[in-house]
């Protein structure tokens, strides 16, 4: 999966943006500045950040005309995708628990069915991806999130990038992998 990240210049240059961000968010109160302080200091690990309606709108539609790309919680098993008029679209974990929303615009627009015109296919669903071992974060898995590239939404995963979110369209890259065939296999099961 060719992930279009943000990177820094230069770790040393993220982290002197860190240290900005951090001093004026202790001064002021404006969401934006944690923001940026939080993505800065990921920058400053040699993380890339992702800036997820550019990924889907960059991404597009597969040939089923489904969105190419899904994301969800980590630890869930199955994900949603609800298509939304004017090319918008939600992603849905368990319980309808949104993991992410696109918003109008994102994608081209979706094709409609032959007799009536509405959006073809209107939900979609597919498994989530596991984490191997070394890619297991510290603490739960619900604050994370899994983004993979899908061929066809009945097909199993197979390159995963674990995600951790910084603002509603911000995430920062924890890690990539390729899942093995036994691991595959695991999803399938699920």
């Amino acid at each position: 999966m060719d992930l279009a990240t943000i990177t820094a210049k230069s770790r040393h240059e993220a982290l002197d943006r860190h240290r900005l961000y951090a001093r004026a968010a202790k001064r002021r109160s404006e969401a934006y500045l944690g923001e940026l302080k939080r993505a800065y200091w990921h920058l400053a690990r040699g993380r890339g950040i992702v800036d997820m309606r550019q990924a889907f709108a960059k991404a597009g539609l597969n040939a089923q005309g489904d969105p190419k790309l899904a994301i969800s919680r980590a630890d869930r098993d199955v994900v949603r995708f609800r298509k939304d008029d004017h090319g918008a679209g939600v992603f849905e974990n368990f319980l309808r628990t949104p993991a992410l929303a696109l918003p109008e615009g994102t994608f081209p627009g979706w094709p409609p069915t032959e007799k009536s015109g509405l959006i073809l296919r209107r939900y979609v669903e597919t498994k989530v991806p596991i984490i191997p071992a070394e890619f297991l974060p510290e603490g739960k898995l619900s604050r994370y999130h899994l983004l993979w590239e899908v061929e066809r939404w009945d097909a199993v995963p197979s390159d995963p990038a674990l995600l951790l979110r910084l603002s509603r369209n911000l995430f920062a890259v924890m890690a990539t992998w390729e899942l093995t065939d036994l691991e595959r296999a695991i999803v399938r099961g699920r």
